[in-house]
């Protein structure tokens, strides 16, 4: 059985999203994992809401609605990178505290002294 930490099976079979999901799902009450999630999906949408908002300034004739609906517009597509950075970071966090509780898979016998 694969970790769902390991990076190197992880790009290989395309698993990425895999990955992502066993992590929140492995301590889903924790706070990061709310977090990440709600950061990558808010990082997902704005844009189409930023898109959205533009869409419909297009139709409306008012001035003073136009003005609203363009701030509108520009408040998804500058939260986009934040959001995915938070996102991310987040699930670096969890991603640490779940490494730190998952023991070593093989020992460590590097610390053996060598006879010769």
């Amino acid at each position: 059985m694969s970790d769902p930490l390991d990076s190197k099976s992880e790009h290989a079979s395309g698993g990425l999203y895999v990955g992502i999901e066993a992590l929140i799902r492995k301590r889903p009450g924790e706070w990061q994992s709310t977090a990440a999630w709600m950061g990558l999906a808010g990082g997902a949408l704005s844009p189409f809401l930023g898109t959205l908002s533009i869409a419909v300034t297009w139709f409306i004739h008012s001035q003073r609605a136009t003005s609203v609906l363009n701030v509108l517009s520009i408040v998804p597509f500058t939260l986009t990178l934040p959001l995915l950075v938070f996102g991310g970071h987040c699930l670096d966090l969890l991603g640490a505290k779940t490494a730190a509780l998952t023991p070593p898979a093989e020992p460590r016998l590097a610390a053996l002294p060598v006879r010769s």
